[in-house]
């Protein structure tokens, strides 16, 4: 609990004082889960 706290306080800090690193960290995120469920997609199940 106290963790997820301390990423909330880190994002509002960001998004304030740091909007630009906030919208690099965003965009990093977007494509990191793009490629992610790309590679998901394409994973075959062998019975």
């Amino acid at each position: 609990m106290g963790s997820a706290i301390g990423f909330a306080a880190v994002v509002v800090v960001l998004g304030v004082f740091m909007p630009d690193v906030l919208h690099a960290l965003q965009t990093f995120l977007l494509a990191f889960l793009e490629k992610a469920t790309l590679i998901f997609q394409t994973l075959t199940v062998a019975p």
